[in-house]
């Protein structure tokens, strides 16, 4: 979910005068090396003060500063228990990390908002596959699938959008689908069915936080997840965006960043309580909850979070997927889909807000 330490310190002089009893010289024997342990003692009280009482071989100071660790955790689960979410993100995909870096190749472009409000899910999305140079699209709207003129009523003879703006105008003329089959997002919640769960079209998670827990559920992922020790947190200060004022805290991986993914997922999925929930409602619909970044949840992530402290409630992010290089072939495009980059709103509305007109919100 005050670490400053106080630079204490104080003037630590010699012992005073050697008291000498009328008897003799009995306690000179013993000033030396009480002159040495005080002299020892008041070296150490200040090397620890100047360096304001850490110890880095504790795992408590490991994480980063106590207060933004807290904050960044807090915020987190509290938008993992909301009830009521949108998403809007911005998703591509690379093979190797300096594809990612220059945003060079990609494999995956998407756009996509995804909301579920009073237990009711909507969505759009537009995506182009890795092995695609066109645009798929649909929109859901209360379990009604739409879907784009060149799949419906035989064809519009429209072009297929090859990039996001002209994905936008495409939406603007859907088509209402009476039998979506197997390919429809809408009744998964943004999950292709059949598919590889981390290449969903319409993605509510961003590959971090998990959605739409219960407040129990949440607050035991947050601290099972802080327990973990897996992230160096940092409190980045306040930044302007969209004209208010948001916390940004940044995290990276600790150590061994190619594990973190999957203990990510794992932490969600004792969490969630998905096992309980699966043998009790074997069609109940959970995937959609914790999303990797990277496929088949390989790998680890970074990035930053906006966080409006007035709510708690974490309002925007970009997260890096970390993992290792897959060497690019014509024959295997998937590689393409290694690692992944997102930029994602969230907000948290007591109303739908996605209608048959909403447009994509290209976060480019």
């Amino acid at each position: 979910m005050d670490s400053d330490s106080s630079q204490g310190g104080g003037d630590f002089s010699p012992v005073g005068p050697v008291y000498t009893p009328a008897g003799g010289n009995k306690l000179g024997k013993w000033l030396i090396p009480a002159v040495i342990i005080v002299v020892v003692l008041a070296a150490a009280l200040i090397f620890f003060a100047l360096r304001g009482g850490k110890d880095d071989s504790g795992e408590k100071t490991t994480s980063g500063d106590p207060k933004a660790v807290a904050g960044f955790y807090d915020a987190l689960a509290n938008g993992a228990k909301q009830k009521n979410i949108r998403v809007a993100q911005y998703r591509t995909t690379y093979a190797t990390k300096a594809d990612l870096e220059t945003k060079n190749d990609p494999g995956f472009i998407q756009s996509s908002i995804g909301e579920l409000v009073n237990n009711k899910y909507r969505g759009v999305y537009a995506q182009r596959p890795y092995d695609k140079t066109e645009f798929d699209m649909e929109r859901c709207i209360d379990g009604t699938a739409y879907w784009d003129g060149l799949v419906s009523a035989g064809g519009s003879g429209r072009p297929a959008p090859k990039n996001l703006t002209e994905a936008n105008e495409y939406l603007k003329q859907m088509y209402r689908v009476t039998e979506a089959g197997s390919f429809s997002v809408c009744p998964y919640i943004g999950v292709r069915p059949g598919g590889i769960i981390d290449l969903a079209p319409a993605r509510m998670s961003d590959g971090f936080m998990p959605v739409t827990l219960t407040d129990d559920q949440a607050a035991n992922w947050k601290n099972k997840l802080q327990a973990a020790n897996l992230f160096t947190i940092k409190d980045e200060g306040v930044v302007a965006r969209s004209g208010k004022q948001l916390r940004k805290y940044s995290f990276e991986p600790r150590g061994d960043a190619m594990t973190i993914n999957d203990q990510l997922f794992n932490i969600f999925y004792e969490t969630a309580e998905i096992e309980k929930i699966v043998r009790e409602h074997p069609k109940a619909e959970w995937k959609y909850e914790f999303i990797s970044i990277n496929t088949a949840k390989n790998g680890g992530i970074k990035g930053y979070y906006l966080m409006d402290e007035q709510t708690g409630l974490p309002v925007y992010s970009e997260l890096t997927g970390v993992g290792e290089d897959k060497q690019k072939a014509a024959d295997q495009p998937v590689r393409k889909a290694n690692l992944g980059f997102n930029k994602q709103t969230y907000q948290y509305p007591s109303a739908p807000t996605i209608e048959l007109t909403t447009p994509l919100e290209i976060l480019e």
